[in-house]
């Protein structure tokens, strides 16, 4: 699923950035345009991932 992360939305988690790969929780609702999130919740990296399951 697509959602849109607004660079707003992403400061407010104290990131003003984010890499390709990384798994982001976040709140998100459905407006006009589509899904959008409106808090970031966690993010973490490929590397954090648990591969078994």
């Amino acid at each position: 699923m697509e959602i849109l992360l607004h660079a707003n939305v992403l400061r407010n988690f104290w990131q003003s950035s984010i890499d390709d790969g990384v798994e982001i929780k976040a709140i998100a609702y459905r407006s006009d345009q589509g899904a959008q999130a409106s808090e970031v919740l966690s993010i973490a990296s490929p590397s954090s991932f648990n591969k078994f399951g």
